[in-house]
């Protein structure tokens, strides 16, 4: 209900992490009261959504691919052969289009991984920092380079010093290479020297021995670096031993190492072999993960491209995936898309008095009905105003 000019009530509502009904009263583009209502049937109200691991520079380039990549590193190779057609308003359009849908989907906060192949700045770089600008306010987009580890060990000190002026995330993709403790040592290294965080591809694939966790962890212990190191993928590890897998990731708990589990893509890419039925799925062990106490967040990752063909950056349908193939609660895990992401990033999305009016309301009552097949409705609220 529209009290006057940027003042609305909102009455009956229910609110994610809040028993019962509410009132919610805004002002301003601020929330200004929340109090008990007499009231049901007002809808439900969650936290906007934070998407912490996508790739902007990629997106809707699958309508160019000659096939369907049929591995993680059959995507990569297809995807190489795609930037010839990589421009400057190719990139643009791609990735403002990208930010656009996920805005208008919920997502107030997003991390986007970009390819630094060498040690000049990538022209995608440059086209999403500016579109990083323009949508302050309404999206705010994280920068983190993607750089193979090998590659870091040879341009790491001009890539991580254009990170930092460029206020980013430095980040590797890491599977089993050669003197692997070393070069990790070496992302720590620069990261300690040019204060950055950290954010890596780790162990993404089905080989028992991948073991780049394993390390990531050691050294985030050393230099001390808790809650600024997010670990993606991590596929491996769903076929360690239960007495080994609880030992790492506890470790990974104690020195506050986060976990961002990427459904379609690994569902998609992990034992994918023509003709036959995928036995393993790739999905790291995110309840154990949770249980022992590591931050685990979903994210939507790629977005038509090789690596996934389908998604439209709408992590409330990755998200329900995530709830059908690890057996989750959707309750108990709706934080892992919004809160949890947001407060990594270093926002707050949380709905309480003072806090920014944005949010999502929905028009039923609980996240059940989000994913019961129930026809719902949503509105996207930005700063007090209807998106």
């Amino acid at each position: 209900m529209k009290l006057m000019s940027n003042s609305y009530l909102f009455q009956g509502v229910k609110i994610f992490g809040k028993a019962g009904n509410w009132d919610i009263s805004t002002n301003q583009g601020t929330i200004e009261n929340i109090k008990k209502s007499s009231k049901i049937d007002g809808g439900f109200i969650t936290p906007r959504f934070a998407d912490i691991h996508v790739h902007l520079d990629k997106t809707g380039t699958i309508h160019r691919m000659p096939r369907r990549a049929t591995s993680l590193f059959d995507a990569i190779e297809l995807m190489h052969e795609d930037k010839k057609n990589w421009n400057e308003k190719d990139i643009y359009f791609r990735a403002e289009q990208a930010v656009k849908t996920a805005f208008k989907r919920g997502t107030g906060y997003l991390r986007t991984h970009v390819d630094w192949e060498n040690e000049t700045r990538p022209l995608a770089w440059k086209i999403i920092n500016d579109i990083k600008f323009d949508w302050a306010g309404r999206v705010e987009i994280q920068m983190c380079s993607l750089t193979s580890i090998d590659m870091l060990e040879v341009a790491g000190e001009k890539i991580a010093k254009q990170t930092k002026l460029d206020n980013g995330i430095l980040g590797a993709f890491i599977y089993k290479n050669e003197k692997l403790d070393q070069k990790i040592r070496n992302v720590f290294e620069l990261s300690h020297k040019y204060d950055l965080e950290l954010d890596f591809h780790v162990d993404e694939g089905l080989e028992k021995d991948a073991n780049g966790i394993d390390l990531i962890i050691k050294y985030a212990e050393e230099f001390d670096m808790k809650g600024k190191v997010l670990c993606g993928h991590v596929c491996s590890l769903s076929l360690r031993e239960d007495k080994k897998l609880s030992q790492i990731i506890k470790r990974a708990a104690n020195a506050k190492v986060g976990l961002t589990c990427l459904p379609t893509t690994n569902l998609w890419l992990q034992d994918n072999i023509e003709g036959r039925t995928p036995r393993l799925r790739g999905l790291a062990p995110v309840q154990e993960a949770q249980t022992a106490g590591v931050p685990v967040m979903f994210a939507s990752d790629n977005c038509q491209d090789p690596f996934y063909p389908f998604g439209d950056h709408d992590i409330l349908s990755v998200f329900k995936i995530a709830i059908i193939t690890a057996h989750l609660n959707e309750s108990e895990w709706y934080e892992s898309i919004s809160t949890i992401p947001a407060k990594w990033m270093g926002f707050n999305n949380l709905i309480s008095i003072g806090s920014q009016a944005s949010f999502i309301k929905f028009n039923v009552d609980s996240l059940y009905d989000l994913f019961s097949g129930k026809n719902f409705e949503y509105a996207v609220w930005n700063n007090g105003e209807v998106v």
